[in-house]
C-alpha cells in the first residue's frame, strides 16, 4: 500500500505541468467512527528538502588603519525547489506562511503541494573598518 500513496502517473514527469498531487487520495479510505486507522506511524514522508549555502569574504588594506571587507553570501545557491511538506518552518518574519500538505481527506487539496520555499536568494556587503 505505501507504493499506492505516492502519486506516479505520466502527468507528474511531464515538463508540460507540474506534479502538484504529492499523495494519492484514492490509497485512502476514511475510517469508522470510533476506531483508528491501519496506517502506520511515520508511514509517510514529505518532499524532500535539498539546500546548499555558501558565504565567501576577502578584506582588502586600504590604508595602515582602514580596512574594506567584501562579503557574498547566497542561500539555496544550487536553485533547488523545495516544496513545503506537512510542517511549517519555525522562525519565520512577520506576516510570512506556508501551506502545508493538507491531511483532510474529503477536502478537493487533498495531497497537493501548495507552497514552495524561497529560491536561491544572493547578497553582497561592502564594510569599511576604521
Amino acid at each position: 500500500m505505501a507504493s499506492e500513496m505516492i502519486t506516479g502517473s505520466a502527468a507528474c514527469y511531464s515538463s508540460a505541468t507540474p506534479c502538484v498531487q504529492f499523495l494519492n487520495a484514492s490509497a485512502f479510505a476514511p475510517n469508522p467512527t470510533g476506531s483508528y486507522g491501519n496506517v502506520g506511524r511515520n508511514a509517510l514522508r514529505g518532499p524532500g528538502n535539498t539546500n546548499f549555502d555558501l558565504a565567501l569574504s576577502r578584506i582588502f588594506k586600504i590604508k595602515e588603519r582602514f580596512n574594506l571587507q567584501a562579503r557574498a553570501e547566497a542561500f539555496n545557491i544550487l536553485n533547488h525547489t523545495n516544496f513545503v511538506g506537512g510542517i511549517s518552518p519555525a522562525g519565520l518574519s512577520g506576516g510570512v506562511t506556508f501551506t502545508t500538505l493538507t491531511t483532510n481527506l474529503s477536502s478537493a487539496t487533498f495531497g497537493q503541494v501548495q507552497s514552495a520555499f524561497d529560491p536561491r536568494i544572493m547578497q553582497f556587503a561592502l564594510k569599511l573598518h576604521f
